[in-house]
């Protein structure tokens, strides 16, 4: 995403584990994630559940740009590394739009461009649901997360994939996720590079195997 020099002053800085923002706090200004990652969670501090990971080129708020009514968050979003940020109030987005007409319009154009990917993704969320076997659903999320998320390196997608992610879209039992992690592991089809963090390098490989795979993994518990 290129920042106009216009904005930089509203450049905000956080170090991991600061809050951008609480759950339940009044919507009052709308972020530009730049450089970084950012954990979304939803309920109290000792009872949250992780929602999604974002990075750079997201955006937080973006309503504030459509004059829509007050509402307040509907989840935290916490720094999981350095984040580098634009934030800006309403007021702010106000003053841009008089005093730099074409940063606003890059602006709106980019939160429409985010709205249209985050419906194109529902589309694809929905379709790991259709499948009864819960082998088959967790199968179909691990590739939704790394055609959704994952970064294109020379070797292959790289992408984060935390169990405590996983477990908000689909009840797991203890080690079903990384059975499921290191039976893809040992076909060769993903690999991890660091903690939480694997490369796939052949998705044409991974989705023609995929039926395969799923008679192969044990009937996960049903919970």
């Amino acid at each position: 995403m290129l920042i106009s020099q216009s904005l930089n002053k509203f450049k905000l800085n956080l170090l991991p584990e600061s809050y951008l923002f609480k759950q339940e706090t009044e919507s009052d200004s709308v972020f530009f994630i730049l450089d970084g990652n950012v954990v979304l969670t939803h309920g109290e501090d000792s009872k949250e559940t992780v929602v999604n990971y974002v990075g750079p080129g997201e955006v937080l708020g973006e309503h504030l740009f459509f004059d829509l009514p007050k509402t307040k968050r509907a989840y935290s979003a916490k720094a999981n590394t350095e984040v580098q940020s634009i934030r800006l109030t309403h007021a702010e987005i106000q003053e841009i739009k008089k005093t730099n007409p074409e940063t606003y319009i890059d602006l709106l154009e980019h939160c429409g461009k985010i709205i249209y990917q985050r419906l194109m993704r529902a589309n694809s969320l929905i379709h790991c649901f259709k499948y009864e076997k819960k082998e088959d659903r967790l199968l179909h999320l691990i590739v939704y997360f790394f055609d959704t998320f994952g970064r294109k390196t020379e070797q292959g997608i790289e992408v984060y994939l935390p169990e405590t992610l996983f477990k908000f879209y689909i009840q797991l039992a203890q080690d079903e996720f990384r059975f499921c992690l290191k039976k893809l592991e040992s076909l060769s089809l993903i690999k991890p590079i660091k903690k939480d963090t694997y490369l796939l390098t052949n998705r044409l490989a991974l989705m023609q195997k995929l039926p395969s795979i799923v008679g192969e993994l044990p009937t996960f518990s049903i919970i």
